[in-house]
């Protein structure tokens, strides 16, 4: 601390008593809200960053097949119809929404990164902030702090993950712009349409663009990607167990973005960058390596989610083996999957990640006796079905159906079978599940509306009338894969009858894997005995 001799009473006592006050640690987090409150906070936030991550994932999909379609009438020659401008136009404005909510995420804990404080980690020495006054003109004071942050006490394992919360937020904000809105940004046509031709929000490609380069945003989150870092280097020699933290880092090292901000430095040539984004040409840019840019050829797969690693392993299945899954496969089976190379598995709850409905086709109803081909809405699909689209599931477009070996990247798959359906419920359950087919997908993941639906919704949905096990999260009811698989347990419904775990058939006994693969996840939730009490006999 320094001051002027010269300086008043008021002015030496003022600045001794704010650092006296600065320096007990442990009031300089002085709350309104209890400890447990901020971890329930936190879990709220987690898993409303869950829900942005879903939706972002899928206007990522639509914004790059939209994108496709343009440049395909480009390269003949013709106009966009006017659905498809309409189209580009709905997107700049569900985009501003979007972003808009993740935008608050990114900035909730911006306070910890500020210029004029520094973190350190201090492991086992205690979370504290220790605040200077520097007298530097008359009347004029400078405030500066320190933050020591100690991963192993409540209050820094707290903080650390706000940061990494707002962290997680804004590289997804940086992957949209990447994967979904550059393109745009640097095709004329399209630029000019969303920039000039869209009265609701104008110019929203240039002041996207301006914040995507801002040096302040970025360096911001350079310095937190910095401070983590050290945080992983520290939980190799001292590991610390906590399953949100990790889900968190998993999150931000699985963003496209993440290496890019880690690596480079912000661009401090302002002056090209304004020419840049005013032209709309960013190309120069130093950001964009030849490796970030090469996005385009595989977009429409891996690169519109978090990153995948490697394709599932019952793909890698002989054809064969295929035929006969499919062949044991009977109308209205419910099938599991779980795709542990795919970050957004780790977003699920428990051990299945999806639930898809299988309908079978024309000869598989003449054999169960099912008057359905008949019915409108089976008419509707019909073309679809015998083209071997018998899959229905509810995916981030929408709820589509799909073909079994598109289904099939996955490692591992339940087959469950209702042992008690009769062929009227049959034929019902059937029609109830086509009713389904191009309904929006449900990024609230409440079984308590009929115009959104969740993949496991479609289970509670078509098989209506089973007393299915659901979940309160938010003010929402819910219903995992897990809690479809809890009914072919014990005294369920459902029976297992087929089983694959990492693309091996379980042949022995399918039913006892099927229960230790669940075992393991309730367990570490705590809710085995209540949701198993038999298990002991399985």
């Amino acid at each position: 601390m320094q001051f002027k001799l010269g300086g008043t009473i008021v002015q030496i006592f003022i600045i001794g008593l704010f650092c006296f006050l600065s320096i007990a640690c442990g009031f300089v987090f002085a709350e309104q809200s209890s400890p447990d409150e901020e971890k329930e906070r936190l879990q709220r936030d987690v898993f409303f960053l869950q829900e942005l991550i879903e939706e972002a994932l899928a206007w990522r999909l639509m914004s790059v097949t939209l994108f496709s379609d343009i440049e395909k009438r480009e390269k003949y020659q013709q106009p966009l119809t006017h659905s498809e401008i309409q189209d580009i136009h709905q997107g700049a404005l569900d985009y501003i929404g979007l972003r808009e909510k993740i935008l608050s995420l990114a900035q909730q804990n911006k306070h910890y990164l500020v210029d004029n404080q520094d973190i350190h980690l201090v492991p086992g020495k205690g979370t504290c902030q220790e605040q200077s006054v520097r007298l530097i003109g008359d009347q004029k004071y400078e405030k500066n702090s320190i933050l020591y942050l100690d991963p192993y006490d409540s209050s820094g394992a707290l903080i650390l993950k706000r940061i990494k919360l707002s962290v997680a937020a804004a590289l997804v904000l940086y992957d949209n712009y990447l994967l979904a809105i550059y393109p745009y940004q640097q095709n004329f046509k399209a630029r000019k349409l969303v920039n000039f031709d869209n009265s609701r929000v104008p110019m929203m490609l240039q002041s996207v663009t301006a914040s995507y380069y801002n040096p302040a945003y970025r360096f911001m989150v350079q310095q937190a990607l910095v401070l983590l870092e050290k945080e992983k280097n520290l939980k190799m020699v001292h590991p610390i167990p906590d399953e949100q933290s990790g889900y968190l880092d998993l999150l931000i090292t699985g963003s496209f973005s993440y290496n890019e901000l880690r690596e480079n430095n912000i661009v401090k040539d302002s002056g090209r960058l304004g020419k840049a984004i005013n032209r709309g040409v960013i190309d120069n840019i130093n950001f964009f390596s030849s490796q970030s840019l090469n996005i385009m050829s595989g977009l429409l797969g891996n690169t519109v989610g978090l990153v995948q690693t490697r394709k599932g392993k019952m793909l890698r299945l002989p054809d064969a083996e295929k035929k006969i899954l499919e062949s044991l496969l009977k109308p209205l089976d419910i099938l599991l999957e779980k795709t542990p190379f795919r970050l957004t598995d780790k977003m699920i709850p428990g051990y299945f990640g999806h639930v898809a409905i299988w309908l079978g086709g024309p000869e598989d109803w003449e054999r169960e006796g099912l008057n359905i081909i008949d019915e409108p809405i089976v008419k509707r699909y019909l073309t679809a079905i015998k083209n071997g689209e018998k899959i229905v599931e509810a995916l981030r477009p929408g709820v589509m159906i799909n073909s079994l070996n598109h289904f099939l990247n996955i490692d591992d798959l339940a087959v469950l079978r209702h042992q008690k359906l009769t062929t009227k419920l049959k034929e019902e359950y059937l029609i109830r599940a086509l009713q389904q087919v191009g309904k929006k997908y449900d990024f609230n993941f409440d079984v308590e509306t009929d115009r959104k639906i969740v993949c496991s919704e479609l289970a509670y949905v078509v098989y209506h009338d089973v007393d299915w096990p659901t979940s309160k999260s938010m003010g929402r009811v819910t219903i995992s894969p897990d809690n479809v698989a809890y009914k072919a347990m014990g005294s369920g419904p459902f029976k297992v009858e087929q089983l694959y775990v990492a693309g091996n058939k379980m042949k022995q006994n399918p039913e006892r894997d099927f229960v230790q693969l669940l075992a393991v996840e309730a367990r570490k939730k705590q809710v085995w005995k209540k949701i198993i009490p038999s298990v002991k006999n399985m």
